[in-house]
């Protein structure tokens, strides 16, 4: 590696050990470390061995320690440099903490830039506005839930009661119509006794 022209010791001891990562752990195919003068970076390619010959592809993987220094600008700018799919400028990094753990991160194209403090806080203000406004929501449709079905529990309970009531004056016409219907028959049998008497009296005069 110091052949290919990179003087940094610790970036060469970094990039050793994610080459025997890859060779001996992730089962990489055909691992070769290169140098790019333009960045002064060592980076690594290899191509993943769990698919064909055909259908495996290319991977680049960026040695670095978990305290290194990285931008989004110098991502783009690796991404330009390295990759010659245009379409596909994805890289990974390996990050080798100082227990000798690798872990990988894989970058596509299409990095956002992250949001500037005005524009990060109107979007915390906007959320927390929201989330306001969405528990008020639910706090009123609680309180019209319960309105309603006291309004349906008082709307039973009164045509209960107008049902009893009806039902009350309904027997009542139907015993008042029962005891005029009596007075009547008695009226009518009483009359009809009177008449008896009277035609028995004539017929004791008459005899």
């Amino acid at each position: 590696m110091i052949s290919l022209g990179c003087r940094n010791q610790f970036s060469v001891g970094i990039a050793f050990q994610v080459y025997m990562d890859l060779c001996e752990v992730q089962a990489m195919q055909d691992v070769q470390y290169l140098y790019s003068h333009e960045l002064d970076l060592l980076y690594l390619v290899g191509k993943t061995g769990r698919e064909s010959q055909s259908a495996s592809r290319t991977e680049i993987f960026l040695p670095l320690s978990t305290v290194s220094e990285i931008t989004p600008a110098w991502i783009r700018k690796v991404q330009d440099t390295l990759c010659t799919d245009q379409d596909k400028k994805g890289i990974t990094l390996a990050m080798k903490d100082h227990d000798s753990t690798v872990v990988y991160y894989r970058m596509t194209q299409g990095l956002v830039p992250p949001d500037s403090p005005g524009t990060a806080h109107k979007k915390k203000q906007c959320d927390e506005q929201k989330h306001f406004v969405d528990m008020e929501l639910r706090r009123m449709r609680h309180k019209l839930l319960e309105k309603a079905l006291k309004a349906a529990s008082s709307d039973q309970v009164r045509k209960h009661t107008s049902n009893e009531e009806e039902m009350s004056n309904c027997g009542s016409t139907i015993a008042a119509v029962a005891e005029e219907q009596v007075n009547t028959e008695n009226v009518g049998d009483q009359a009809h006794v009177k008449s008896e008497a009277a035609k028995d009296s004539r017929e004791d005069k008459h005899a």
